[in-house]
């Protein structure tokens, strides 16, 4: 093969004869066969390799946490249930029938305790579903006497126990145990919790307070408020309690009226017992009392030994009053009557009783 060369620096052209290409033998250059096929294998392996650990790199991102499965047999089923649901466990419950082990409680489970899992995954759980016996009806609200008898009817003992119970009426039953809707061994004994009404309140130290202070009290002990009566007190400032009925410390059903003694300014006085004497004399004993009458006359027929007589009187004797309160006092008349004479025949006939009414 001929190569034209022009030489810039001579006008004049030469021609150089290089030759023909030259082919080279392999069988003659092992060395670089050898080179080549191991820079091919090189690149593959690492190829491989990357994309092994690609894959690697992958999986383990993408791997969830497991955790180990704790060991649940005798637990209750609420107790298990929420220690494997805090755990990231799925749970479900299989009952199973079991004559020794009470009801919702955990006899097996699936898989094992030690074995490993994901969260997310499930353990089944195999609860026992009671004992065999007696199905037991709901005893609330009904009288203890009559639920003895239904458990004696179904092959059951009955023990009571009072109990406190703000709102179940006395005598009648607050709850069972075991409880209605379960049930219980034929033979064994059925507690029947019986209410005795609210829990006795205790009177509050009201002595010597201010008888508004003492109301506001008693309304926090949820007891109320009886019969307020005045007494002089030399001592205590007007308004003081001075006593109350049932004592400070004393227990008492829950809104039971609790009765207050107050000081008063002014002596007071004491009203007289009138009842059984005559109208005259029971006013002569009330002037001498400071106090006054006023009389109601009830008519009585004739015999009756109270004409004549106080019956009643208003206020009551031996209560404290102010000077000048006026008594209320019945006294008993004769009934009066009349004759009537028709055709030579006399008649005689009682009025009805009636009553009038005088101050004196």
């Amino acid at each position: 093969m001929a190569e034209l060369v022009e030489d810039q620096d001579d006008s004049t052209e030469r021609i150089t004869e290089i030759g023909d290409l030259e082919e080279i033998d392999t069988a003659l250059h092992p060395v670089a066969i050898a080179v080549g096929l191991a820079a091919v294998v090189i690149l593959l392996m690492l190829t491989i390799f990357a994309f092994s650990a690609s894959l690697k790199s992958g999986s383990s991102s993408a791997q969830v946490d497991q955790v180990t499965v704790p060991r649940m047999a005798g637990r209750s089923l609420a107790e298990a249930q929420a220690e494997l649901e805090r755990m990231g466990l799925v749970v479900e419950a299989e009952y199973n029938s079991n004559e020794v082990i009470p009801a919702d409680t955990v006899i097996g489970q699936d898989p094992v305790a030690g074995s490993r899992l994901e969260v997310g995954e499930q353990i089944i759980l195999r609860v026992s579903d009671g004992l065999a016996g007696v199905d037991l009806p709901d005893f609330a609200g009904m009288k203890g006497p009559e639920a003895l008898k239904v458990l004696k009817t179904i092959g059951l003992l009955g023990e009571v126990e009072d109990v406190f119970d703000e709102q179940v009426v006395p005598g009648l039953i607050v709850s069972s145990a075991p409880a209605g809707g379960t049930r219980a061994a034929p033979g064994s004994t059925v507690k029947l919790r019986v209410s005795q009404g609210p829990e006795p309140r205790t009177v509050p130290e009201i002595v010597g307070r201010p008888v508004g202070e003492a109301i506001v009290e008693l309304a926090r002990a949820e007891l109320t408020v009886g019969e307020i009566s005045r007494q002089f007190s030399p001592d205590q400032a007007p308004g003081t309690v001075l006593s109350s009925d049932p004592a400070p410390a004393a227990k008492a059903p829950r809104d039971q009226p609790v009765n207050l003694v107050v000081a008063s300014a002014e002596q007071q006085a004491v009203i007289p017992d009138l009842v059984g004497l005559r109208s005259s004399s029971a006013s002569k004993v009330a002037k001498a009392a400071g106090m006054t009458t006023a009389v109601t006359n009830l008519a009585l027929i004739a015999g009756d030994p109270r004409v004549g007589l106080v019956i009643s009187q208003t206020p009551i004797a031996n209560t404290p009053s102010a000077a000048g309160t006026p008594i209320q006092i019945t006294v008993g008349i004769l009934l009066p009557t009349t004759t009537t004479t028709v055709a030579g025949a006399s008649t005689t006939t009682t009025s009805q009783p009636a009553t009038t009414t005088t101050r004196g």
